[in-house]
């Protein structure tokens, strides 16, 4: 198992760098020319998965609703407006691309993560994790509809061409999938640092392409990214230094 981890950590790696500096259509490599933004999705959650055998039920559950929501979006509308895939992400059910269900996987366990953080009390984790769930939307959307051309809004709206009502449909929907993950307190390091590696990407891409207000939410939430891992560095050296003091005295 060790090995596999190791494996996928590294084409994770490889594939973050490589989407940062280039991107699938600019690549030598036609596999990525044709599905780099895929495969990247993919290994994002194998990595989240292998590292978190704990948490699989409920992150693929918490992916399903996230999944059906958006069958639903791209055959009525609701609860984001009318958009539709391109063929960038590959094979699709009822027009959503299977790997959404890796995206949705790797930013729920993401944002469950940061929440647990940012507030101890339960009841309140959900909330702000779905607030963090439309922060990201806010900062993918412009570059994946942009740059990056994953789909498509066939109404206008007044951010970057998004309609409003996806940020609410969003919120609405990520407070709902976040449900199977309510029960979970433990952090998990892996779904931080692979969260916190997409965002990156995004947020670099956004400023190459000049989304000003994008790139502001990525280097936000990058910095809220920051001061998250002080804090759990902070909790480990609270509980670190009675444990060392006790040892000292034995």
């Amino acid at each position: 198992m060790k090995w596999i981890r190791k494996v996928l950590v590294g084409l994770f790696v490889v594939l973050s760098v490589g989407g940062v500096v280039t991107n699938s259509a600019e690549s030598d490599l036609s596999v990525l020319r044709r599905s780099g933004e895929m495969l990247f999705l993919w290994i994002a959650a194998a990595v989240v998965l292998v590292h978190t055998p704990t948490g699989v039920a409920s992150l693929f559950m918490g992916a399903m609703i996230g999944f059906l929501s958006e069958v639903l979006g791209v055959t009525t509308g609701l609860p984001f407006g009318y958009y539709h895939y391109t063929d960038t992400l590959g094979f699709a059910i009822a027009g959503v691309p299977v790997v959404m269900l890796a995206a949705w996987m790797v930013l729920l366990a993401y944002a469950w993560s940061l929440a647990s953080v940012i507030t101890v009390r339960a009841s309140y984790c959900r909330w702000v994790a779905a607030l963090i769930m439309t922060a990201f939307d806010l900062l993918i959307d412009p570059v994946a509809i942009g740059p990056l051309h994953l789909w498509t809004w066939d109404q206008s709206g007044s951010y970057y061409g998004v309609p409003l009502v996806n940020f609410a449909g969003w919120f609405v929907v990520s407070w709902i999938a976040l449900v199977p993950l309510s029960g979970q307190r433990k952090q998990h390091p892996a779904s931080h640092l692979v969260g916190f590696a997409i965002i990156t990407f995004f947020t670099i891409h956004a400023i190459r392409s000049e989304l000003i207000v994008a790139a502001l939410v990525g280097i936000g939430l990058l910095a809220m990214d920051v001061w998250v891992c002080w804090c759990w560095w902070m909790q480990y050296f609270v509980t670190w230094k009675p444990l060392s003091a006790l040892r000292s005295k034995q």
